[in-house]
């Protein structure tokens, strides 16, 4: 993945203009804690996607080649948002990044 911000946001859209509005409208500023959580991590993303189903945060899922997925897990646990608050999980190669906007 190119360290950019418009490569994340067009990998987290997919194209989909209502997702990109979602992003842009309501998920800036977690849009941007998440690019500098991940942007040391660009060249190791194999795939990017967003979950919409989180009206309350910023949710996206990503896998991860040449590194091990716990190192990264444990480098991105130490990550502090500007914004909100970080919640990380992982299933199988899979890490899902949550960040929740705190009022």
């Amino acid at each position: 993945m190119i360290k950019s911000m418009p490569s994340y946001v067009c990998a987290m859209s997919d194209g989909n203009i209502d997702i990109l509005e979602e992003i842009f409208i309501k998920k800036y500023s977690e849009f941007l804690d998440c690019y500098w959580i991940l942007k040391d991590f660009s060249d190791y993303i194999d795939n990017l996607t967003y979950d919409k189903k989180k009206e309350d945060c910023l949710s996206i899922k990503f896998s991860l080649s040449l590194v091990n997925p716990d190192d990264v897990i444990h480098t991105l646990k130490n990550q502090k948002p500007k914004c909100g608050k970080l919640k990380i999980t992982k299933s199988k190669n899979k890490i899902t990044l949550n960040i929740y906007k705190i009022e």
